[in-house]
């Protein structure tokens, strides 16, 4: 299932004043540009290693045909729009009444809601889309869902390395770090289970 980006992070889950205290940096310019591109970094690299989003992120996902059930990359926060076409070929948005969202799964999932058939689509790839938010937010409301802390403290340690690590390996491989891995492991989704 072809997943795209359609909106990037607005902001990453970490600060920078959280890393300066982290690696026990001053505030000049020169560090604060170079944490910010290691923030970023090491978001991406956790994205990947656990399969899911960590900054919060508006994503699309297609599928050929209706499904009785759709997986989505957890962390879901709110699902934008089902996007169809139709058996003519139009696109056609699917009335949120005709769906449930359960993001108490983790991964997250759509159902169609009771009594509910989906229609038929045409028969071409990518025929459903589903737009939708995931990632962690900024916990800074009570209604947020902010990254748990042993993501948290695993980028940390990914972004440590990397700052102690920036001149490059030479001819040796880059090898993470063993406890990184552990941390990851429980946040790894194993998506089509």
């Amino acid at each position: 299932m072809p997943t795209k980006i359609i909106t990037q992070p607005t902001f990453e889950p970490i600060t920078t004043a959280e890393v300066t205290e982290y690696l026990r940096l001053d505030d000049s310019p020169t560090d604060i540009d170079l944490v910010e591109s290691l923030i970023t970094a090491a978001r991406q690299y956790l994205e990947e290693a656990v399969n899911h989003p960590i900054a919060e992120q508006t994503l699309e996902t297609s599928f050929d045909a209706f499904q009785n059930e759709f997986v989505l990359t957890s962390p879901v926060q709110s699902v934008s729009s089902i996007k169809y076409l139709d058996d003519t070929g139009a696109e056609q948005t699917l009335n949120a009444n005709q769906y449930l969202v359960d993001t108490y799964s983790d991964p997250a999932r759509i159902t169609p809601a009771l009594n509910v058939s989906y229609p038929n689509t045409y028969a071409v790839p990518n025929a459903v889309k589903i737009r939708y938010v995931a990632g962690y937010t900024t916990g800074s409301s009570p209604d947020d869902f902010p990254m748990p802390k042993p993501l948290k403290f695993a980028m940390l340690l990914v972004i440590g390395d990397l700052y102690a690590n920036r001149e490059g390996q030479g001819d040796k491989s880059y090898s993470v770090n063993p406890t990184v891995q552990n941390l990851l492991s429980f946040y790894r989704i194993k998506m089509g289970l």
